[in-house]
């Protein structure tokens, strides 16, 4: 687990991760950094890097790690967002895009880690509550994990609107 911040420096310290430890076979991409946004005094720099946190990163980053794993290993990727394309980008390759949908979970990377215990948000999971959700996902083979209270929201997503998804994507 690491945290790089400049998305431009992405390629080259892939390219050492994957030259030094060639067993690497699953990325784990869990970006989303949710800032409060104040329109009223919104700055543009601070969109800019969100967007580069949350979009140009998890590009920069994914690209040559799964670029890597694609050959003769098995690899799961997931982020929040962002996951349509690069499903249908690696479609028929030896990747498995899994998406996670945690609704808070409880851990020092958070823009404000005291606003997201059970006390102050009984929805927030503790990082072994998370990581079970999780767990049980890639056991059950789903492409869609929920995590906590939205379990039940991919599980009714996935009943009622998957369908009209996949068409739209394959289109």
């Amino acid at each position: 687990m690491f945290s790089i911040p400049g998305h431009r420096s992405h390629p080259s310290f892939c390219k050492k991760v994957i030259k030094g430890q060639t067993e690497v076979d699953c990325l784990i991409n869990n970006t989303a950094v949710q800032r409060p946004l104040y329109i009223n005094d919104f700055d543009l720099g601070s969109g800019d890097q969100d967007i580069d946190i949350n979009i140009r990163g998890p590009m920069a980053f994914d690209d040559p790690i799964l670029g890597a794993i694609q050959g003769e290993r098995c690899g799961y990727s997931y982020q929040h967002f962002e996951l349509a394309g690069l499903a249908k980008d690696v479609k028929g390759k030896k990747i498995k895009i899994v998406e996670i949908t945690p609704l808070t979970v409880a851990t020092n990377l958070h823009r404000n880690p005291d606003d997201i215990t059970k006390d102050k948000n009984p929805d927030s999971l503790k990082l072994g509550e998370y990581m079970d959700f999780v767990k049980q996902g890639f056991e059950e083979d789903k492409e869609t994990v929920g995590a906590g209270p939205n379990f039940e929201i991919v599980e009714r997503w996935s009943t009622e609107f998957a369908g009209d998804h996949q068409k739209a994507a394959s289109g």
